[in-house]
């Protein structure tokens, strides 16, 4: 009952506004907005001999990824540390395995690969064709002519596996940042109300703070179900997570205390995200809650160590709450 009550409330303040505000622009954004284009995602490749085919095949490549040739394998692995360019392959048929790749992340890498060896493949299938079918260079080349259309030819369902938007990692700050607002709306409404201050308010705490994270969840649901991209389990473990993360917050801080950290970790928050291309700081990104949920897209294992952990502190604080009454 009291948790309809507290629903009920959270839909007359500012900050559901706000909620609802922050989601109809990144619909917006992500419905308008496509951030890539032809090269933006430079490929270094280095040859050891001379493939003269995959390497004019690569570098006539017009997709998203740009392929540089590179006369030495250490200034590509330096461009890779130094960020001028994703990714690098180095091209060498006489060994057992022949491509190593070096540059790799949670978003492209796999994508980047496909694209490499696909260009790879083509080469060789158009040589065991040949042999198979005994072709030369131009018999080969006028029978490609005139079956490309057939063999590659797709129809292709506009979806946004194609769109490279931030869709993730923005919902997720600003989820973490609804959560912080949630916060202190609380606090604000304890200096208007003494109900907290007694054992049934405290008792209520928890109520109050989900009220507005379940309100917060099912707008942002929409850019769930927005984007196939979007796993809505972990979407749901995370809301769960900033739940009982807003329950802890309300216990062990006060209202100045939260106010003047409130806006350094907001800013911490959606810096740390650039950490992650960072390994030697790559821990550090993820003491932020906001980032277990973009890395759980890569292993689920940063979500569920974040729900066990506040969960046990939760579950003592109100343990403690419960036979005292002073938290």
């Amino acid at each position: 009952m009291r948790f309809v009550i507290f629903v009920k409330r959270y839909f007359k303040t500012p900050l559901f506004l706000i909620v609802c505000l922050s989601v109809v622009i990144l619909c917006f954004l992500y419905q308008n907005s496509d951030l890539t284009m032809p090269g933006n995602i430079k490929v270094g490749v280095y040859f050891n001999g001379d493939d003269k085919r995959l390497s004019e095949k690569l570098l006539a490549k017009n997709s998203y990824f740009k392929y540089y040739k590179y006369d030495s394998i250490a200034n590509m692995k330096d461009d890779v540390k130094k960020k001028k360019i994703s990714y690098s392959f180095s091209v060498d048929f006489s060994k057992e395995v022949p491509f190593t790749i070096f540059g790799s992340d949670d978003k492209f890498s796999e994508v980047a690969k496909e694209d490499f060896y696909s260009t790879y493949f083509e080469i060789l299938s158009e040589k065991y064709t040949r042999d198979l079918l005994n072709l030369n260079e131009q018999d080969y080349q006028k029978m490609f002519d005139s079956q490309i259309n057939r063999t590659y030819k797709f129809k292709y369902v506009e979806s946004d596996v194609s769109k490279i938007f931030p869709l993730r990692e923005i919902s997720a700050v600003l989820l973490f940042i609804s959560m912080l607002l949630v916060c202190l709306d609380f606090f604000n409404t304890m200096d208007t109300s003494d109900f907290f201050a007694t054992f049934a308010g405290r008792k209520s705490r928890f109520s109050f703070v989900s009220s507005g994270m379940f309100v917060n969840c099912m707008v942002f649901s929409i850019i769930a179900f927005l984007s196939s991209s979007v796993n809505i389990i972990n979407f749901m473990i995370y809301n769960i997570i900033l739940t009982i993360l807003a329950f802890i917050i309300i216990c062990i801080s006060d209202r100045d205390i939260f106010i003047k950290s409130m806006p350094i970790v907001v800013m911490m928050s959606s810096i740390s995200i650039f950490m992650s291309k960072i390994q030697r700081v790559r821990w550090i990104y993820l003491l932020f809650p906001s980032n277990s949920y973009l890395a759980s897209y890569s292993s689920i294992l940063t979500l569920v160590i974040y729900l066990v952990i506040t969960s046990i502190i939760a579950l003592l604080l109100k343990f403690k709450n419960r036979f005292s009454f002073e938290i």
